[in-house]
């Protein structure tokens, strides 16, 4: 009898044992788990009329504690009752890749495969199908600046998967890995212009039925400006403003092409991004004609005729 008893005392603690040893390692499992780094996307962004507000904001855009707690997600504050932006941090993708990686190519994106992913090749992005819009004088040009966090880090998405924004007119985010050549396009889906903003780049989109006369002088202004751009019409660009000037963060809507104004804006905000690397895209399906180069790198932005490099 007493050893029964003592066999099932020694059962009992083998049990608690080995209890404890499986609680520990998935204490230890979960804790791995945090650790991971994670990718941070902004999934909502709310502009701001005090462009530094956010230098003088003390909460943190990354979530970097690592104590086992759940950042599903999480909501940053700018004033006592205005959001400022949500940030997630999703479990990594298989088709998504960190900046850097080699990712251009077939298996992921090499600007020729799947295209119809991001753009079903419809005439109606870049037909008019109504009158002409004729510019309105008391309409006055808009800007609009998007507070992008300092250390965001736009994800390269491969062709196996789709991007969407929550913004018509996108000024930063996720983008294919293969950005576009620089220049004029009948059609160029946002999910290859974005990655050209991120390297510096001036986008210029137009509603089909600006007037044609618009087109033409804000092209030429643009074309005049850097190597760095991007032309292409673009149907969700508002029709009280139907041209607009996209950089990195930043948004300029006009009624009617003021040259002065829309030089200044490339002088201030080209060439001012994450990354300013002046190498030509391998994305070039539709263009019509490539940029021509400006000057070296486009470090003189909207030079005098007699400085542009395709004028000597």
């Amino acid at each position: 009898m007493f050893s029964l008893r003592t066999g099932f005392c020694v059962l009992h603690l083998v049990f608690l044992w080995a209890s404890t040893l499986a609680n520990e390692k998935e204490t230890s499992f979960q804790l791995q788990q945090h650790n991971v780094p994670m990718s941070v996307d902004v999934i909502n962004l709310k502009p701001t009329d005090n462009s530094n507000k956010h230098n003088n904001w003390p909460g943190r855009y990354l979530p970097d504690r690592s104590n086992g707690e759940n950042y599903g997600s999480i909501s940053k504050i700018v004033t006592e009752n205005e959001d400022f932006a949500v940030y997630s941090a999703p479990k990594q993708k298989k088709n998504m890749v960190t900046m850097g990686s080699m990712d251009i190519n077939s298996t992921c994106d090499d600007g020729k495969t799947n295209l119809t992913r991001d753009w079903d090749g419809s005439v109606y992005n870049y037909t008019c199908m109504q009158s002409q819009f004729l510019p309105v004088t008391d309409i006055e040009p808009l800007l609009e600046r998007d507070l992008v966090p300092k250390y965001y880090v736009a994800n390269h998405v491969c062709m196996k998967e789709s991007i969407s924004y929550n913004h018509d007119i996108p000024s930063f985010g996720p983008h294919r890995p293969a950005w576009a050549r620089y220049g004029e396009y009948t059609f160029l889906p946002k999910q290859r212009w974005l990655h050209n903003l991120e390297h510096g780049a001036v986008v210029m989109l137009y509603h089909p039925c600006t007037h044609p006369v618009m087109i033409v002088r804000m092209q030429a202004a643009l074309k005049a400006c850097l190597f760095r751009h991007i032309i292409t019409p673009y149907t969700l660009v508002p029709e009280d403003r139907p041209i607009v000037l996209v950089t990195w963060g930043n948004r300029l809507y006009m009624n009617d092409v003021d040259t002065k104004l829309a030089t200044d804006f490339i002088k201030k905000y080209a060439n001012h991004a994450k990354e300013t690397t002046a190498r030509d895209g391998q994305y070039d399906h539709l263009l019509i004609q490539p940029a021509e180069l400006i000057s070296p790198d486009d470090v003189n932005i909207c030079p005098p005729p007699h400085k542009r490099k395709n004028r000597i």
